[in-house]
């Protein structure tokens, strides 16, 4: 009996010494095992020998990583946005010994993502901007990816691109005109248009090409049908707005307030378009609607210092200073170095005769923002205020050295260098 015993737990030993040398890989999965020196071994699924403390068994999921979202990108001609892309990367069983090295360490999902979001970066890198974001560019991009992919072990399910959201092909369009790039500029303008005619951004992506080149009717006509697709644009509207604004027809003025009243009737929550429309009545005299407008536009947006400054400049305009300080003076809350709402300040006390104020708030506008020949000539008529004819003059040099073609300005700085000289 007590020898039948000892057997049964020899037996039990050697059963637990066999289990502890055998690793088991499952099916569909694959493994390295390790050995001393840096031996290394591909194994399929099955049972496999491995010596506790003398090998290393790394075992690999076969199921896939997918990378399913945008990845920031920067193509050949340095434009930067996200490419939407789908792509799935797995562990490759015939390059096990590749994928082991590479990931040095790393968890194998963690390392597939970062490699998947490596190779569509390399890939886009070679080529402009206008390809990647034209249809079909997967096709072009796709081999390039696996490429790499398959270099580090990792086979893939192939590259879909998706389309960009449209306001990622107008940023580029934008962009390529910033960096003198025309003819990329309206190219891409005007497939993204083909491919989608309905698309407001693409009609304001090609205005702003037109404008670039000095079609300005025309690209007037491009931000109008963009609008027409979709009233609540900002980008169109806001070219509309200058084109307007800077014109002296009552007519387009008038058109510019239908125009802003149809997009608030679409979406009344727009501080912006609140603010343009308060303007739009500003410059017609609505005095009562501005203030609604401009009410709204600061309700909406209350963080936004310059919606406060275009409120005090409609309380100055009305006569109402007080009301335009306490305006002006919340905008400099909300951004205490804001260069106009410094000047306007400045402004409103010089109206309510304080000069010395006035003085130190165009002094902090001045250090604020860059030269400018209002606030200097501004500067400069504060001084004569205050009897100071030699600072007086120097600011109007000042005015006139960015701005010449100012002939009263001009007219003013001959008889203070007279007074000047008379007192001397």
């Amino acid at each position: 009996m007590r020898l039948k015993g000892r057997w049964s737990w020899m037996l039990v030993a050697l059963v637990a010494l066999a289990a502890a040398n055998v690793a088991h890989v499952p099916a569909g999965d694959f493994a390295v095992r390790e050995g001393p020196g840096g031996s290394v071994l591909p194994l399929g699924s099955g049972l496999h020998l491995r010596v506790p403390l003398y090998h290393r068994l790394y075992v690999y999921d076969s199921t896939p990583v997918v990378l399913d979202g945008p990845v920031d990108v920067v193509t050949k001609d340095h434009a930067g946005f996200k490419l939407p892309v789908r792509i799935a990367g797995r562990a490759s069983a015939s390059d096990v010994l590749t994928f082991h090295r590479g990931r040095s360490g790393r968890e194998p999902r963690v390392y597939i993502e970062e490699r998947l979001k490596a190779a569509v970066i390399a890939a886009a890198r070679g080529f402009n901007a206008d390809e990647i974001l034209s249809p079909q560019i997967d096709r072009r991009l796709a081999p390039l990816v696996s490429a790499d992919l398959i270099t580090r072990g990792i086979a893939d399910d192939g590259l879909i691109v998706s389309s960009p959201e449209p306001r990622v092909v107008f940023n580029a369009v934008v962009d390529y005109l910033r960096r003198r790039f025309p003819a990329s500029a309206r190219a891409l303008a005007e497939r993204s248009l083909v491919a989608d005619p309905k698309e407001a951004l693409y009609h304001a992506a090609l205005g702003q090409v037109l404008e670039a080149e000095g079609k300005k009717d025309e690209a007037e006509q491009k931000y109008l049908e963009a609008l027409y697709y979709d009233p609540t644009a900002l980008e169109p509207m806001s070219r509309l707005y200058v084109f307007y604004q800077t014109t002296q027809d009552p007519a387009r003025i008038m058109k510019l307030e239908r125009l802003l009243e149809a997009s608030l009737e679409k979406k009344k929550d727009s501080a912006i378009h609140h603010d343009w429309l308060g303007q739009v009545y500003l410059r017609e005299g609505k005095y009562d609607k501005a203030t609604m407008a401009f009410h709204t536009a600061v309700g909406l947006a209350p963080k936004e210092a310059q919606f406060q400054i275009n409120l005090g400049g409609l309380e100055a305009k009305q006569g109402k200073v007080d009301d335009a300080i306490a305006a002006f003076q919340k905008a400099l809350e909300l951004k205490p170095d804001h260069p106009l709402a410094l000047f306007n300040l400045g402004t409103a006390y010089a109206l309510k005769g304080e000069m010395d104020k006035a003085l130190e708030y165009f002094h902090r506008a001045e250090r604020s923002g860059p030269p400018n020949h209002a606030l200097f000539n501004s500067l400069a008529q504060a001084y004569v205020q205050k009897g100071q004819l030699d600072r007086a003059a120097e600011y109007l040099r000042r005015s006139l050295a960015l701005r010449p073609d100012q002939p009263d300005r001009r007219e003013t700085l001959k008889k203070l260098e007279a007074q000047i000289r008379k007192k001397a």
